[in-house]
């Protein structure tokens, strides 16, 4: 546990230290909007529980998530960056799930830490580009940093057909731990019915905002998503590999208060959840499936 708070804090003070350099490259290179102003900046955390749950053949897992973002809009030629620090904490329990053979997969937390930067340039009118690459670390606490990392990058470029309709095409790519990289063509829509709904894809999933008053807002998305766990490397299968997919489905409601704090609730759950043990050569030893799961989550976004 030492060592999940001590990387904990490094992510932290790197996303810190990356927003600073962020907001002296917006004081140096920023150019000015039409009402003067140069910058803009906007932050947020959240927390996120998913409830424990148990495995299909014996065993349960439990999920604990935080995450923290700035982003820094510079007015530099139309660009946006933003920078996010991410956290996962999971708890399995493999008893009557794993065979004894297998004691790579015992372990008493699985850690997934993703540092990224986000940088986008368009207009609901002239559509644009959003570019995005992050890396990460993710296995049992005390795994080596240079076997338990990933690298992912996306592009994504859009293009507006009306003020209602736009649609983007792209890719995304990710390394992995005992396979090739995970490369997934991306082709999607925005959609407006109306000027209070939206409808349409984002990355792997859908989503769906409906604004409800003036300050209020009501976000449901669901997006499939998977990860590598480099596991213990003294357990046999050495330098093995937990690989879990699932899909996570949540509807969230905002709220924006007469300043500029916006507070945010979520409740959703997890679904299609399977988690696999591979050896090094990235061969499949288990597999098993999770039940589905409750999520509950609050945060908030302030804006200066």
């Amino acid at each position: 546990m030492i060592s999940t708070g001590v990387r904990a804090i490094h992510l932290a003070g790197a996303l810190g230290a990356a927003a600073a350099w962020l907001a002296g490259a917006a004081t140096v290179f920023g150019q000015g909007r039409p009402d003067g102003q140069t910058t803009a900046y906007e932050s947020g955390v959240r927390a996120q529980y998913a409830g424990r749950t148990g495995l299909r053949g014996g065993g349960e897992r439990s999920v604990f998530r935080g995450s923290a973002d700035a982003s820094q809009t510079a007015y530099w030629r139309g660009w946006r960056a933003k920078l996010d620090a991410d956290v996962e904490w999971t708890r399995p329990d493999w008893d009557g799930v794993v065979p004894p053979a297998l004691q790579a997969a015992e372990t008493d937390a699985l850690l997934d830490e993703r540092l990224g930067v986000t940088l986008s340039r368009w207009t609901p009118t002239r559509g644009g580009w959003i570019l995005r690459g992050d890396i990460g670390v993710a296995g049992v606490p005390d795994a080596s940093a240079d076997r338990a990392a990933t690298v992912g990058v996306m592009g994504q470029y859009i293009r507006p057909f009306s003020e209602r309709f736009s649609v983007n095409v792209g890719a995304m790519a990710r390394t992995r731990l005992s396979d090739d990289p995970l490369v997934l063509p991306l082709a999607g829509f925005m959609w407006s019915p109306m000027p209070s709904v939206q409808f349409g894809t984002e990355g792997p999933g859908l989503i769906l905002r409906v604004r409800a008053g003036e300050r209020a807002r009501v976000t449901a998305r669901a997006r499939w998503d998977s990860q590598d766990y480099r596991l213990a490397d003294d357990a046999h299968p050495g330098d093995g590999v937990a690989r879990l997919e699932r899909i996570i489905a949540e509807a969230e409601w905002s709220r924006q208060t007469q300043g500029r704090l916006e507070w945010r609730l979520a409740a959703g759950t997890t679904t299609r959840e399977r988690w696999e043990v591979r050896d090094p050569d990235g061969h499949r030893l288990i597999r098993v499936s999770a039940r589905p799961a409750p999520i509950v989550a609050a945060g908030c976004r302030w804006r200066f």
